[in-house]
């Protein structure tokens, strides 16, 4: 076991985790919360990263926008 801090890595806790922690919850693919249900901005950005890389727009998409609620720092 790899322990939580990079639950997505072990198949186990991957299928433990609840659907909700996934951008595309059917196949339990993009991660984007921490194992203590916390919004990861890391994982935000790996999940825009390879929804663009392999042309998941609806994905991209939804990352993006949790990601610039979530994350993006107020510019001011």
């Amino acid at each position: 076991m790899l322990g939580t801090g990079n639950w997505w890595d072990d198949p186990d806790l991957r299928e433990k985790a609840p659907s909700d922690y996934f951008l595309d919850p059917s196949s339990r693919r993009y991660p984007y919360k921490t194992w203590e249900g916390q919004i990861s901005c890391e994982r935000l950005k790996a999940a825009m990263s390879l929804a663009g890389l392999h042309g998941h727009r609806q994905i991209y998409d939804r990352a993006k926008k949790l990601y610039e609620r979530h994350c993006k720092e107020e510019k001011e």
